[in-house]
């Protein structure tokens, strides 16, 4: 009932907004843009995957502002992550869809990132508050079943970096090279290379649980790095703090749980090495310039895993694999199974000699 309603409402509001999409919109115009937003839908590694989007509009149109609207319940790490840019939490409210309807505070242009195409409140927001809306669209519908002026077809074999580069590259008609997809927004310190620290995270979100190495392997994998004298914490979120018990049996190994965005960015500032699932966790090693193995099986990384020359991703691409979470009731879980700690451990010696 709930997607049938979702439905109704998307064609509902498609249907009464066809006119004024050609009546109020228009081609971009470099002269008269002064005011850009950017829509995120997602989570850390989405926002963190837009992220050198957002820079790149940032470099080429030097005198534009750029608000960036993040989902409520990431609005606070994300800020902090983006400290250089103009985060705003995206509250979709009566009040917040009326303030952007007049025409004094419509923004000229917006975006949304490629996970929005998922997301039909993002949408709607971006086409509300702009005069143009640019976003993405899946390969079976027609232009005009979105509510952008212009969107991109989705696609599930380009990285989603590339992907949301290539949208602002192509409205506002400047090309992009390699160097723009880098996603790393700070240099590691390189005296941090004599650190000891190391993070692992062996969790994901509630519901992609498929998405985990098996716990043993990383209990062998912290051990081993113990026993080399390294200062290994595991961290792990609000959906994967059960897993804690299961490295008690290790000493010296302390919990990061639930911590604080601070005092998370702090551990990673520190490290020498991130070892952990595709997650979240991941694309902050990626953003911090942090050395990290990561590994994939329902996921290919070519698509959606975190990209920085500090990166090492693990996927053993078997026949079932990727299934982007398309095989209901997966429990065998046998793309990440095949991923050996023997594997992991050789990746592991190259990051820390």
């Amino acid at each position: 009932m709930k997607n049938l309603l979702r439905c109704l409402t998307k064609k509902i509001i498609r249907l009464y907004s066809r006119h004024i999409i050609k009546n109020r919109q228009r081609p971009y115009d470099t002269h008269t843009c002064h005011r850009i937003a950017y829509f995120i839908a997602g989570g850390i590694g989405d926002a963190v995957m837009a992220y050198p989007a957002i820079q790149f509009l940032k470099q080429k149109l030097h005198n534009v502002k750029i608000d960036v609207f993040v989902p409520t319940k990431k609005y606070s790490i994300i800020s902090a992550l983006f400290e250089d840019l103009r985060v705003k939490p995206l509250k979709v409210t009566p009040s917040f869809i009326l303030r952007y309807l007049l025409p004094k505070n419509r923004f000229d242009l917006s975006f949304t990132n490629a996970t929005a195409v998922f997301k039909v409140r993002v949408e709607l927001m971006s086409f509300m508050s702009s005069r143009m809306a640019y976003g993405f669209r899946y390969k079976e519908e027609r232009r005009e079943d979105r509510l952008y002026r212009k969107s991109m077809i989705f696609s599930e074999v380009t990285h989603a970096i590339e992907q949301n580069i290539q949208l602002v590259s192509e409205t506002i008609k400047m090309p992009y090279t390699k160097a723009d997809l880098n996603i790393s927004a700070k240099d590691h310190d390189q005296k941090k290379s004599t650190t000891k620290d190391v993070i692992i995270h062996p969790g994901s979100e509630t519901g992609y649980e498929t998405k985990r190495w098996p716990i043993k392997n990383f209990i062998a994998t912290a051990s081993k790095l113990v026993g080399k004298g390294y200062s290994v914490t595991v961290l792990l979120g609000p959906s994967e703090k059960n897993l804690h018990e299961a490295f008690t049996a290790i000493n010296s190994v302390p919990m990061l749980i639930e911590p604080d965005i601070h005092e998370l960015i702090t551990k990673y500032k520190n490290a020498a090495l991130f070892i952990g699932n595709d997650s979240g966790p991941a694309h902050l090693a990626a953003f911090y310039g942090i050395p990290a193995v990561i590994l994939f099986g329902p996921i290919n990384p070519e698509r959606s895993g975190p990209i920085a020359i500090t990166n090492t991703s693990i996927y053993n691409n078997i026949e079932c694999s990727p299934c982007h979470f398309t095989l209901a009731g997966c429990l065998d879980n046998r793309c990440m199974k095949s991923i050996t700690v023997e594997q992991v451990w050789k990746e592991v010696e190259k990051k820390l000699i």
